[in-house]
């Protein structure tokens, strides 16, 4: 394949956790209460990936590829363990397919691009297999827990109102 077609898929798997997030919240448009849950929710996944990663404390892989100019990025975890890429992307692919009522094209491009981002994370070295099945499922089971907090206060509320 052409070195740029390559360059290109790796950098759209690196700003997966970007791209994920942004087709998630405009899907989410037209539901605000669902809406607001998955800001609040990534805000709070992005902050749980930092405190995991300051607790568990396990190295990324050694001899990384380089791929960006990685002393541009001010604060990069020196810490893999769970995947921040994998952990974000898998929470906001979970709440679209938690909030969706059916299979959408959206669901498959964010599982494409989930995909993505794993294999560019274990190419250049970034994450070993477990960091990215460790973020995957932190992700996966994080966006389930702010689901059910929102169809609970959906419930809550809806019994209010039929008691009006």
């Amino acid at each position: 394949m052409d070195s740029k077609i390559i360059l290109f898929i790796d950098n759209i798997g690196y700003q997966g956790p970007i791209i994920t997030s942004l087709i998630t919240l405009f899907s989410l448009l037209g539901k605000p209460i669902y809406l607001s849950m998955f800001i609040i929710g990534s805000i709070l996944n992005y902050s749980l990936n930092n405190i995991l990663k300051s607790v568990i404390k396990e190295p990324r892989p050694i001899h990384p590829i380089s791929y960006i100019d990685d002393h541009l990025i001010k604060g990069a975890q020196i810490y893999g363990m769970p995947s921040g890429h994998a952990q974000i992307s898998s929470f906001a692919i979970m709440f679209l397919i938690l909030t969706s009522k059916k299979r959408s094209l959206f669901i498959i491009i964010s599982i494409f691009i989930y995909i993505l981002t794993l294999v560019q994370r274990w190419k250049y070295r970034r994450h070993t297999i477990e960091q990215l099945i460790g973020g995957t499922v932190v992700g996966s089971l994080f966006s389930y827990c702010m689901f059910w907090i929102t169809e609970s206060y959906l419930q809550r509320t809806d019994n209010i109102k039929s008691l009006f």
